[in-house]
C-alpha cells in the first residue's frame, strides 16, 4: 500500500509550480528542497539572476502521536535570496527580496493543492530578515507557514517476511515465524 496523503516532496512542487503562475515570478528561478544541494543551487542562482526563491518543508508536528494515521502541522519554509549588489544596481530589474516575501505571503495563503496533498488551510504566515553570511552580499526573507494534514503508512514485509504488531513494538517475523529485525 505504501504512504497515503501528504507527501513533502509533491507538496514543495505543487507550491512551485504555484508560485510561477504568478507574473512576479517570471524571471525568479523557484527551487526546491528535492533538487538536493539547495544552498550551492540558489548562490549559483542568485550570482546569475540576483534573486531566487527556495521552497523547503521544514517540520511535521504530529498533534495526535498515539492515534494512526499521522495528523498534524507541516511547517512550510518559502525563502527569497537576493543579490544585493547586483540587484540594486540601475539598471538591474530591482526585485527586492522584501517585495517578493510579501508576494508570497500573500499567494501561500491562497493555496490549496491537489486532492492527494489532504492539505487543510494554510495558517499562521510569518515573514523574517535572515542574516546570511557569504562572499556575495545577500539579502535573505524566510516565510513560514503551517497547514493541517496528514499521512498514513501501511508496513509491508521485506522479501517474504511476515509483519507483526504489538502495541509496542513491530517486529519482522521471517517465514518460519522467527523475529528477525525489532523496530
Amino acid at each position: 500500500m505504501g504512504l497515503q496523503g501528504l507527501n513533502l516532496r509533491q507538496l514543495q512542487a505543487e507550491l512551485e509550480a504555484y508560485l510561477h503562475l504568478d507574473a512576479w515570478f517570471i524571471r525568479i528561478p523557484i527551487i526546491t528542497e528535492d533538487l538536493g544541494d539547495v544552498v550551492n543551487i540558489a548562490d549559483q542562482a542568485v550570482a546569475k539572476l540576483n534573486t531566487c526563491v527556495v521552497v523547503e518543508t521544514s517540520e511535521f508536528d504530529d498533534t495526535e502521536p498515539n492515534v494512526p494515521p499521522v495528523r498534524g502541522e507541516v511547517g512550510i519554509s518559502i525563502s527569497v535570496w537576493e543579490n544585493v549588489s547586483i540587484n540594486r544596481n540601475p539598471e538591474a530589474p530591482q526585485v527586492h527580496a522584501s517585495d517578493t516575501a510579501q508576494v508570497i505571503l500573500a499567494l501561500v495563503k491562497r493555496f490549496t493543492g491537489s486532492a492527494e496533498l489532504n492539505l487543510g488551510s494554510i495558517f499562521g504566515g510569518t515573514m523574517k530578515l535572515l542574516e546570511i553570511n557569504r562572499s556575495v552580499p545577500v539579502t535573505a526573507y524566510v516565510c513560514r507557514f503551517k497547514a493541517l494534514s496528514g499521512f498514513s503508512y501501511e508496513p509491508t514485509a521485506a522479501a517474504g517476511g511476515i509483519l507483526s504488531e504489538s502495541p509496542s513494538t513491530v517486529q519482522i517475523l521471517g517465514e518460519a515465524g522467527i523475529p528477525t529485525a525489532q523496530g
